[in-house]
């Protein structure tokens, strides 16, 4: 098998190719949606979802600031605050909020390949959550960022 491509968004699809539970996941999430698209179209997708995700959090802490949670005050005083929160996520984004947090951090790796919009923040503890299933990608994924790294002079 060749290395990975130097261009990220075939870098993401080759990523793709090489592991078929990641193609697996990356299906799970976006056909429902988007059916059988180019890998910019799933990256851009994926990118829109972790966004809209932020977006979500951002306005919740607002609102919650302002409408404080009414515990304890009867599961209609709940649903009435929450129906009054901010609108609900895309289709993508709340298919991604739902995955396992290790899912979730495996496709935030992919997508940041391509999308550099898509920010994404992790830790080291974060990265012990991934298993012997997910390890190697992140090799790869560590490979395919040096090669960037240097193919831009860096």
């Amino acid at each position: 098998m060749t290395g990975p491509p130097s261009d990220p968004i075939e870098a993401a699809a080759w990523l793709r190719d090489k592991y078929d539970w990641l193609d697996d996941l990356i299906t799970t999430v976006t056909d429902p949606i988007l059916g059988t698209e180019s890998p910019a179209q799933w990256l851009s997708e994926l990118a829109i979802g972790f966004r809209d995700i932020q977006d979500q959090k951002h306005a919740w802490d607002q609102y919650e600031s302002v409408h404080p949670e009414p515990y304890g005050q009867g599961d209609e005083a709940w649903g009435r605050w929450n129906q009054a929160g901010p609108g609900h996520r895309t289709k993508i984004g709340h298919a991604i909020v739902h995955l396992p947090l290790r899912d979730r951090l495996v496709l935030q790796l992919v997508v940041s390949l391509a999308i550099e919009e898509c920010a994404t923040v992790w830790r080291v503890s974060s990265m012990r959550r991934l298993t012997d299933r997910e390890v190697p990608l992140l090799e790869d994924w560590i490979t395919i960022v040096r090669s960037q790294v240097h193919h831009s002079g860096g």
